[in-house]
Parts: structure tokens; C-alpha cells; sequence
């Protein structure tokens, strides 16, 4: 619904874009839409605005109405059918910190699974989640990670505030390039 949201509105107003999200609807949307929302919550969602502070050529902002309806319809339709979300967020840090990597096979599912689920929680940007990943990893291969990031440090520690995904994940495949050659 959002891509299509954002095709509509390249080309058409927002308000245009909202009838003919509505008009697309069918099944439970369309249902939701004609028997359970009252007249006054269409309007709520038709008419929405949002503040936004504008500069233009001059150094003054000017604070600006625009219509927001898409995105209103959108957060209703989130709200009405999937409730909260942050029982989702919750089930996404319990299968994070669940994921382990048995076999350096699976090593590309690993990664990629790591961080889509990552990405989806507020606190992505922690270190203990570079730790994790690390942690998830076969227990030997962890080993000779920590063994060469310390080998390689001044001060015997790992730096994992500067430590990226990608630095840690070169290490690992050049760790296991080294075990194989």
C-alpha cells in the first residue's frame, strides 16, 4: 500500500492519492472502511494536516500547513489491523538474541538475518549487538576473532564503538579464508 501511495502521489495531490487508495480498497479494507469507521473518523483522515517550517530564500522560517492524509490513512489502517507495535519489537530483540550461526556455511543467512532483524529495533546503532553478532558466530570462530581484533589493537581491547558491520565481517571471512588456505 505505501508504494503504491508513493507512485500515486508523483503524480497526483494528496488528497487525490487518498481516494484512490480508498477506492482500491476490498475485502477487510474495504469493510473497515464502510461499516466500522463513522463519518466523523473519514473526515478525521481526509483532512489531516501536518505543520511543516519552511525557508525560502530568506533566513526566516515560516511554519506551513500541509495536507496529510495519506500518511493519516495509513497510520489508522496500522493502528486499526496490527494494534501496537512494540510487541513486535519485542519479538524481533528475542529472536536477535536467539540467532546463532552453527555452521560458517550458513554464514551469509546469518548476516543477513542479523541485520534485517537488527534494523527493525530502536537501539541498532548499541555496541553489545556488534558483540552478539560476533557471539553468534561458531564458537571457534569467535575465538580467533577476538584472538586477531586484540592481536591487532594498542591496547589489547576491541574498540567496538568504531568497529562497523562490515569491519567485522571482512575479519571473519578473512579469518576463515586463513583456515582454509
Amino acid at each position: 500500500m505505501l508504494l503504491a501511495a508513493m507512485t500515486y502521489s508523483a503524480r497526483k495531490s494528496t488528497y487525490e492519492t487518498t481516494q484512490i487508495l480508498i477506492l482500491g480498497f476490498n475485502g477487510n479494507l474495504r469493510s473497515w472502511w464502510h461499516n466500522l469507521l463513522t463519518e466523523q473518523d473519514k473526515q478525521r483522515i481526509l483532512i489531516a494536516t501536518r505543520t511543516v517550517v519552511k525557508t525560502e530564500n530568506s533566513s526566516t522560517p515560516i511554519q506551513a500547513e500541509e495536507p496529510d492524509m495519506v500518511n493519516q490513512l495509513l497510520y489508522t489502517m496500522t493502528k486499526h489491523f496490527i494494534g501496537s507495535t512494540q510487541i513486535h519489537l519485542n519479538l524481533a530483540t528475542e529472536a536477535l538474541l536467539g540467532l546463532k550461526c552453527h555452521k560458517m556455511s550458513r554464514y551469509k543467512w546469518y548476516k543477513d538475518t542479523f541485520m534485517a532483524r537488527l534494523y527493525t529495533l530502536t537501539t541498532c546503532g548499541a555496541d553489545v549487538w556488534k558483540q552478539k553478532f560476533v557471539e553468534g558466530l561458531p564458537h571457534y570462530i569467535s575465538k580467533k576473532f577476538y584472538q586477531t581484533m586484540t592481536t591487532n589493537s594498542v591496547n589489547q581491547q576491541i574498540d567496538w564503538a568504531n568497529l562497523t558491520y562490515g569491519d567485522i565481517s571482512s575479519t571473519v571471512q578473512m579469518i576463515c579464508v586463513s583456515l582454509c588456505t
